[in-house]
């Protein structure tokens, strides 16, 4: 088992081509995922009562082979994370990155999970203000997935105005969120960070709503 931990722990494997088509296949063991779709309907709400808050999810499907396979040598819970968001026609989105950045329906995520989360993040209206204008920057740029650690030692995050002068960003999911709000809220969204996993997202946002 120590072996099998040093072999799954080592940088150089979360840029396999292997564990990419793992995490792109996620293929699941057993049953279908049983969280309710019915619940959007509350989620829908909760953004229309409040459309100006910054919102991100957490989610996970407990019998993929990508989750488990985390939850044995990573010890993270949640498998996945993105910004969620009422698109103009009243409807919920959410933008993530998945081998490339992607903007979908919920409805198109909710189907693939047994557990969700949706948070709300903290901001002041300075830092909505910032935070939105990053992502509108990403948007509108090339970014691709890769997973990796150090990302303190990466020139993406060296440079306080990188975001405005590169159309090219690298992110694993939860990436996505940290380096949007970055340096904003509080300590634990400071630059310096080795790592911002989907469960570092989970426990510095409000939960508020989770099935």
């Amino acid at each position: 088992m120590n072996l099998l931990k040093h072999y799954f722990k080592a940088e150089w494997f979360l840029n396999t081509n292997l564990w990419k088509y793992v995490i792109r296949l996620n293929p699941r063991l057993r049953g279908y995922p049983k969280f309710k779709l019915e619940n959007y309907f509350k989620i829908r709400q909760i953004l229309r009562d409040d459309p100006e808050g910054i919102y991100c999810f957490v989610g996970c499907d407990n019998h993929s082979v990508a989750i488990i396979v985390q939850r044995i040598f990573y010890k993270y819970w949640w498998a996945h994370s993105g910004f969620i968001e009422l698109g103009e026609d009243g409807e919920v989105y959410i933008s993530h990155i998945r081998k490339k950045i992607r903007y979908d329906s919920l409805l198109y995520y909710l189907k693939e999970v047994d557990n969700f989360a949706l948070l709300k993040l903290p901001l002041n209206e300075d830092e909505k203000k910032l935070v939105k204008e990053k992502i509108k920057k990403i948007h509108n740029s090339e970014c691709s997935y890769k997973m990796r650690d150090n990302l303190y030692q990466l020139e993406q995050y060296s440079c306080d105005d990188y975001w405005m002068h590169h159309n090219y960003f690298n992110f694993y999911c939860s990436e996505y969120q940290y380096f949007v709000c970055m340096n904003t809220m509080n300590e634990n969204w400071d630059r310096g960070r080795k790592r911002f996993s989907t469960d570092d997202l989970y426990k510095n946002a409000e939960v508020i709503f989770e099935e």
